[in-house]
């Protein structure tokens, strides 16, 4: 198996640290693309975006022929969500290039901006091995072998 990729954990405060990672986020349909930092979320079952991914990338977020959704976060409150097709592209800490692509899967994009790019379990988290090792501030990612 390949060396595990090592990310950097990032620091929000001098107590709190976040395992984000680069990904650029392409609309197929239109090729335009954004690149950010997405959130490592376990504990999310899809990839969720903030509107501004689906806006700068071309969808048309509320288009009526945009599949729905409500879904549910941490606690109670039922959340709308609008389903976009993308492609995630993992970056590479140093180079910043793809070094790996998913392929085109719906995520869930939320109308407002008040969420980061949370990478969920079931549509991309499940291509990798992940360890989040929390006392050295390293996010190592092995890349699944193809079978």
């Amino acid at each position: 198996m390949a060396t595990p990729i090592i990310y950097k954990f990032t620091s929000i405060s001098s107590e709190i640290i976040r395992p984000l990672v680069p990904v650029k986020i392409v609309n197929p349909f239109t090729k335009q693309e954004i690149r950010t930092t997405a959130l490592i979320d376990t504990g999310a079952d899809n990839c969720v975006s903030p509107e501004f991914i689906a806006l700068n990338t071309g969808h048309i977020l509320k288009a009526t022929d945009v599949q729905t959704n409500v879904t549910q976060g941490v606690g109670k409150n039922m959340v709308h969500v609008w389903k976009h097709t993308f492609d995630i592209h993992l970056l590479d800490p140093k180079s910043n290039e793809t070094i790996w692509k998913s392929k085109s899967i719906l995520i869930d994009c939320l109308d407002h901006n008040e969420a980061p790019v949370l990478l969920g379990s079931s549509n991309f988290l499940c291509n990798f091995k992940i360890t989040l090792n929390y006392v050295t501030k390293n996010i190592l990612i092995d890349l699944k072998p193809s079978i």
